[in-house]
């Protein structure tokens, strides 16, 4: 357990600390395999109010503790006539991580690194802070062979207190590694597949189970403001303006109803170029230091190709891309399989070494120019209708049976020079 924070809690607050960590005691335990018993531990304050993301498992286990430290939960907002909470305890962050840290040559799962993150502060109704913004981080590494994986599941979810999640037994049609065990279907949003704008075309943006997005191009625009709020997670693939266009405005619809920072996930070099060349207080302000460094309404967090990232209860895998600026493509775990988005990418036997491991389910492929601009998409690092079919020829159908086809041809007469409106093709695995 590692305990991190930018100030450092003054002496005088140390026995709220004190008290607080009384009540988060049980959580921490229990993790470690023991349970305590007896009375609980009575607390210096006796009423509080809890703010925290939907499904926190943190907060799930942390009420009925201050409960049963005869502490009053008071409700948000306040009831008429009602005691105003001495305390409240804003819970800004609380989330499972999962990535990949080895794999055999095969590429088959060998080494996970797990980790609990939970970013908190604690402050009295007037605003005077009697614990500063703090995190704390569990992290913990598991390494397995399928045949353990059932037992070692287990393991996992003692390692990560209030994980919904599991490892199980491989999926059915997986060729080897695991697969996470999960019963609740997922609702995938088309925002937008295109490659540029016109009227009713938006640029490339998936919304997964309204909490999940995948790139933020111009259809994102076509949310509600509440819509927007419902999203924790945004995964970019890359840093061209078709994927990220909507990001800046998004963050600024939503800042006021931001009661946690919007976590963007993406690669180290696609990161920097957004810091440098969007938020940069000068094409756009830097939201993730605003409204202060500590309490951003935008957090970046890095990832790497083949990293696994267990958000809002899926399970995101960083797979590798080929294209003119550093990119991934994603799949998501699904009951009936993954669904997996490539980016944009050309040529990438990697990328189908790494599919043809994973269940599948959908496959979502960009195809930006014709057949006609063969060569410049060649050049810019694309697809085109012929090198659709090259690359969906190394799908491995003895291992995907279910998957059904068509052939891939032009989405436009051969003699326009202009792109194509539609760029995204959808593969849909389905049950023989």
């Amino acid at each position: 357990m590692t305990h991190r924070t930018s100030v450092q809690p003054a002496p005088t607050r140390r026995r709220w600390l004190a008290g607080l960590a009384l009540a988060a005691a049980p959580l921490l335990l229990s993790a470690c395999g023991f349970r305590l018993r007896g009375t609980a531990t009575p607390l210096v304050f006796s009423r509080l109010q809890l703010s925290a993301p939907p499904h926190s498992p943190v907060a799930r286990l942390l009420i009925p503790q201050l409960q049963a430290s005869g502490v009053s939960l008071v409700a948000q907002p306040l009831p008429p006539g009602g005691a105003p909470p001495e305390v409240l305890l804003d819970i800004a962050q609380d989330q499972s991580e999962r990535a990949v840290a080895g794999t055999t040559a095969a590429g088959q799962v060998r080494e996970l690194q797990l980790r609990q993150r939970l970013r908190f502060r604690l402050r009295t109704l007037a605003g005077r802070e009697l614990i500063p913004d703090t995190e704390l981080l569990q992290q913990r590494e598991l390494s397995f062979t399928e045949a353990q994986a059932l037992g070692k599941g287990s393991r996992r979810s003692a390692a990560v207190p209030g994980h919904a999640t599991s490892l199980g037994a491989p999926t059915h049609g997986a060729a080897g590694g695991v697969a996470l065990t999960l019963t609740k279907p997922m609702q995938v949003r088309v925002l937008g597949c295109s490659g540029a704008i016109a009227r009713d075309a938006r640029t490339t943006s998936f919304l997964l189970d309204e909490r999940i997005l995948i790139d933020a191009g111009t259809g994102v625009g076509d949310l509600t403001v509440d819509e927007m709020l419902r999203i924790e997670h945004v995964f970019l693939t890359h840093a061209h303006l078709d994927h990220i266009a909507a990001l800046p405005l998004m963050i600024d619809s939503m800042a006021a109803g931001l009661r946690r920072p919007l976590l963007v996930h993406a690669l180290p070099e696609t990161i920097a170029a957004l810091r440098q060349h969007i938020f940069n207080h000068v094409i756009w302000p830097d939201f993730s230091l605003i409204p202060s460094p500590e309490h951003p309404f935008l957090r970046f967090e890095p990832l790497q190709v083949g990293e696994v990232h267990e958000v809002c209860g899926h399970r995101v895998q960083a797979l590798p891309a080929q294209h003119n600026v550093p990119a991934v493509g994603y799949a998501v775990a699904t009951p009936s399989g993954n669904w997996v988005f490539t980016g944009d990418t050309c040529s990438n036997p990697a990328f189908w070494r790494c599919v043809n491991e994973l269940p599948l389910a959908m496959l979502v492929i960009e195809c930006a120019f014709s057949e006609r601009e063969h060569w410049l998409a060649l050049r810019s690092q694309h697809l085109s209708p012929s090198l659709l079919a090259l690359e969906l020829a190394q799908l491995d159908l003895s291992r995907h049976p279910g998957c059904a086809s068509a052939s891939p041809t032009p989405n436009r007469p051969s003699g326009s020079r202009s792109r194509p409106t539609s760029r995204r093709w959808a593969w849909r695995s389905v049950t023989p």
